[in-house]
């Protein structure tokens, strides 16, 4: 198939690299710097281009920030036989209803520029207005590796929601654990072994099955220590003390 890629960031060089990787054909690159368009282009053996002058292509690709998603589709001709497609899980397929073949592919896994290609097995939810554009979709997210799997548009909202939660928040919770080890010259690889026995543990059961710690057993004299030694880090104490009021109120739940 011809691709059109619109962006040049992280999920837009991932694809394009996987695309390529597979056997289709990146027809052209567009973005908002020429700079970057151009590299993208000369590894994919394409051409950058203005997106009001994108070549006969049998998709387009709009892989841009969620909120330059919009000014994008004004930019690109209603009367383009192409299947347009977005791949954010936040924004609904009706922002692509001036096309006459719309579709969505969200990879629901973290994609870096340094990636070489696609993570193989890694989901992409897919969503078109038509059957044969679903199965268009499902079929390349195949060829380069993925899980394909339909989803509405308000399933692969909450999956969106779901991963930052998965994803963003407990990052963020591992550069709390880190600053707390780099403050008392700590190292944090000491942490790697229990983080990875962590994550191994989770399946498709509820990941609470799993949780253990001061609030998990509701030691609350355990858990004012932790309290006090946090006491001049209003965030870290702000946070420790609402995930902890969380668990010991699901625990309570299930007994």
């Amino acid at each position: 198939m011809r691709i059109a890629i619109i962006g040049a960031g992280n999920v837009a060089t991932v694809l394009a690299r996987s695309f390529t990787l597979s056997g289709q054909i990146i027809t052209s690159v567009s973005a908002s710097t020429i700079s970057s368009a151009k590299a993208l282009a000369v590894e994919t053996g394409s051409t950058a281009v203005e997106i009001n002058n994108i070549p006969v292509s049998d998709l387009i690709f709009i892989a841009v920030n969620d909120d330059a998603i919009e000014g994008v589709v004004n930019e690109i001709s209603s009367s383009t036989s192409a299947l347009v497609v977005h791949v954010a899980g936040s924004k609904p397929l009706q922002i692509l209803q001036k096309f006459k073949r719309a579709g969505v592919f969200y990879p629901l896994v973290s994609l870096t520029g340094k990636m070489i290609a696609f993570p193989a097995g890694a989901p992409v939810l897919v969503e078109a207005r038509s059957g044969d554009d679903a199965e268009t979709l499902t079929h390349l997210a195949q060829t380069i590796g993925a899980l394909a799997e339909r989803a509405t548009s308000e399933d692969r909202f909450v999956l969106h929601l779901s991963a930052v939660f998965a994803n963003n928040f407990s990052n963020y919770l591992l550069h709390c654990a880190y600053d707390l080890l780099e403050k008392h010259n700590l190292n944090f690889s000491l942490l790697l072994p229990l983080i990875k026995q962590t994550f191994e543990k989770i399946s498709a059961t509820d990941p609470i099955e799993h949780q253990t710690g001061p609030a998990a057993r509701n030691d609350l004299k355990l858990m004012k220590k932790h309290l006090e030694y946090l006491k001049n880090d209003n965030s870290k104490e702000r946070i420790y003390n609402s995930i902890s009021e969380e668990i010991i109120k699901l625990k309570h739940e299930q007994k």
